[in-house]
């Protein structure tokens, strides 16, 4: 049900819309760049690149996709912390684009930026959603998919089953919890009159074959590779899994999440205004037409499954499991502000916008000193240490695109950084990676070892594979903390 605008033109309220999301990504990509003294504390995103520089169809860990995108991004730009940290800006704005196509068909122009405005002050979206990982690069393709079984709700279109298809594929080539996504979409179109029939016709066989297709090759990696994805997450919980406890805090995580976006939804409003303090009409309005009754699907189901396939996995719940929902929650909560201050108080979604941009950008530099303080390879030198291997490893004559290993947040690392476009070793294991490179290709091509100083167990792996007579050599840099000096081991054997 699309919603006529009676006050802007449709290209004013897309110039409007796409300058606000512009904007955001411009001034999240600043906050991280400026905030952060490397790319992020866990060593997600150089991890990131490391996998999709392999361009495998899937990796010890996770399904390919979003290693895929960070590879593919630096095909363009420079490996830089900026571009890194523009990449998840565009990730996030890319989700809000979907999000602005899905408030289209709730509300006029107001109701719009209103949800925008919304969407950008949750965290998951915003600072968390700086973390460019698989649960990040999941909430574009969510919001998309979401909005594409929408328009196959509307015009029941082969054209819109077959791109379905091929994003439900690619949600689960993101991340395997992208299920409990694609369980919501078939427990909506099977339980709503209106979707069953679409569902049971062309456009649900279309949407079947288009995401067989695109996730085949993935299957029949998984087959002729033990299927390593699924045990490593098999192997990583403690044997607890869920109990009533935390379950109940990740049931209620998304209002706290969503205070800013409620404050700024109740601000809509004056606080004499005779409206009720929390007027439904808005959502209860939903259930009067089959997209209302998919937003809800798509609000309730993923949350509730998440929950139910932590019991049954007997896994611990994890908040950032629910980064791509918000886009959902966004929607619901525009949607409980009346709508006559929709376009009313269309300048103060608008300012809120503004307000919060600015205000992220202002507070980077403080917060990066705050950051500063956090010990570990976060304040390392990391691309510092990727120009002295490259330096030596020019030096002692060895050729691009040779196998580096070690620690794995260095040789992850190095691969980012580095201009001889090294390549790191999977998992630190030439078993894992043996399909595509074994221990006696990486000594052709050159192989690279690095260590912490006094880090023995990570020099007794390195040494393991390396030729014998190699012998380390040491460097020292300074972290981004002052005074801190960090000494690194390096082996070199530059090939054959």
């Amino acid at each position: 049900m699309i919603v006529a605008d009676p006050s802007f033109s449709r290209r004013r309220n897309a110039a409007l819309c796409l300058g606000l999301i512009a904007a955001f990504v411009l001034a999240l990509t600043l906050h991280g760049y400026l905030s952060r003294p490397t790319l992020d504390r866990y060593g997600d995103m150089y991890e990131n690149y490391a996998w999709g520089a392999l361009w495998q169809w899937g990796y010890f860990k996770h399904p390919p996709f979003f290693g895929w995108e960070t590879a593919a991004w630096f095909l363009i730009f420079p490996h830089r912390d900026f571009w890194y940290f523009l990449l998840s800006g565009v990730n996030a704005g890319m989700a809000l684009v979907a999000v602005w196509r899905i408030a289209a068909r709730f509300g006029a122009t107001g109701f719009q930026v209103l949800v925008l405005a919304l969407a950008m002050v949750m965290p998951p979206i915003s600072f968390v959603g700086l973390n460019f990982n698989a649960n990040s690069a999941m909430t574009p393709v969510w919001a998309w998919l979401f909005l594409f079984y929408l328009r196959g709700l509307e015009r029941g279109r082969l054209v819109d089953a077959a791109v379905t298809g091929v994003l439900a594929a690619v949600a689960m080539l993101t991340k395997y919890h992208s299920a409990v996504m694609l369980a919501a979409l078939l427990l909506h179109a099977l339980m709503d009159g209106q979707a069953r029939k679409l569902l049971f016709s062309w456009f649900g066989l279309v949407a079947v074959a288009g995401f067989a297709v695109v996730l085949a090759p993935h299957i029949f990696w998984l087959v002729g590779n033990d299927f390593l994805p699924i045990t490593y997450a098999a192997h990583q919980d403690d044997g607890e899994g869920p109990n009533l406890a935390d379950s109940a805090l990740f049931l209620v995580t998304p209002i706290g999440y969503s205070a800013i976006s409620i404050l700024i939804a109740r601000s809509m409003r004056n606080v004499r205004d005779s409206f009720a303090f929390l007027p439904v009409s808005g959502v209860t309005e939903l259930r009067a037409s089959v997209e209302g009754r998919a937003l809800i699907a798509f609000a309730v189901w993923p949350l509730l499954l998440t929950v139910l396939a932590g019991y049954l996995a007997g896994a611990e719940l994890s908040a950032v499991w629910g980064i791509p929902f918000y886009t959902a929650y966004a929607v619901i909560l525009a949607l409980l502000v009346p709508s006559a201050y929709h376009e009313m108080r269309l300048r103060r979604a608008i300012g809120a916008i503004v307000l919060f941009l600015v205000i992220i950008v202002a507070v980077a530099p403080f917060w990066y000193r705050q950051e500063l303080k956090i010990d570990g390879y976060y304040t390392a030198p990391l691309s510092d240490v990727a120009a002295e291997v490259d330096q030596r490893w020019e030096a002692a004559g060895g050729k691009p695109k040779a196998i580096v290993y070690g620690l794995t947040v260095l040789s992850n690392a190095v691969s980012f950084y580095s201009r001889n476009d090294l390549k790191a070793l999977e998992d630190n294991s030439f078993e894992t990676s043996k399909a595509y490179v074994t221990r006696e290709q990486a000594l052709q091509r050159g192989l690279i070892g690095l260590c912490q100083h006094g880090d023995d167990s990570c020099a007794a792996a390195v040494r393991a594979a390396m030729p014998a007579g190699v012998v380390p050599q040491s460097f020292t840099l300074e972290g981004f903390q002052k005074g801190v000096m960090w000494t690194f081991d390096l082996w070199l054997s530059p090939g054959r």
